[in-house]
């Protein structure tokens, strides 16, 4: 929206501004678009902290939600979360097999996420096949993360059972939905590209959420009879 020449070149040649950032991202091949995607993370990343330590909601993994919310822009939120859980419990199934065999855990690890990738690449060419463009996009999703949260699902079904495993994973994807309509969010998104200094009000937030000694708002429905 710069048009006038002279200023172009003060901006290009002053670093206290936006301007020249973007100039400086351009240089390496960063979209504007990928530059807004990547300051919208640390939000998504407040949602997963509000969802943990003030709501009490129990999630695989920490940053797990955040992730798969920020790789869901991709597919939409919908199959997102199919092909999430399609993955997960098809690659739980193999997982089963695999402790029966009795392999070590690193080696085990890299066996999942191989049929992670398969798992994907399958979901990919059937995505394909019936005309769902969008779940073609699953390929986007985080291989390590998705592999590490498919052994923690499995040992809560085998330590607490599946009640215990589906509930869990039920709170993970109410705090993806949470993170990814936080990144959705259009007048966010201009915020932080025009003032990227708010993540610096982020860090307050979580040093304040750090410092959380009240109890959290499950529990106080939980012990209510006793609160009140």
């Amino acid at each position: 929206l710069v048009t006038n020449p002279e200023l172009t070149r003060f901006l290009g040649q002053n670093p206290l501004n936006l301007y020249y950032f973007l100039h400086a991202f351009e240089h390496v091949n960063i979209s504007l678009n990928l530059l807004q995607h990547i300051l919208m993370i640390p939000l998504a990343v407040i949602a997963v902290v509000i969802g943990r330590n003030v709501i009490g909601l129990k999630t695989y993994g920490t940053f797990l939600p955040a992730l798969m919310a920020s790789a869901s822009r991709e597919t939409g939120i919908g199959w997102g979360i199919a092909a999430f859980v399609w993955v997960l419990f098809s690659v739980c199934i193999m997982r089963v097999v695999l402790a029966r065999i009795g392999l070590l855990h690193t080696p085990k690890l890299a066996i999942m996420m191989v049929f992670v990738v398969l798992s994907m690449l399958g979901l990919t060419v059937l995505a394909d096949h019936l005309g769902f463009g969008s779940l073609g996009a699953v390929s986007m999703f985080h291989l390590a993360v998705m592999t590490l949260t498919t052994e923690r699902l499995s040992l809560t079904i085998e330590e607490d059972g599946w009640r215990a495993a589906v509930t869990r994973l039920f709170q993970t994807l109410v705090v993806i939905i949470a993170a990814f309509l936080l990144m959705g969010t259009l007048t966010l998104q201009a915020m932080v590209l025009v003032f990227p200094e708010i993540l610096l009000l982020l860090i307050a937030i979580n040093l304040w959420i750090g410092r959380w000694t009240g109890i959290r708002v499950l529990e106080m429905v939980r012990f209510a009879p006793l609160i009140w």
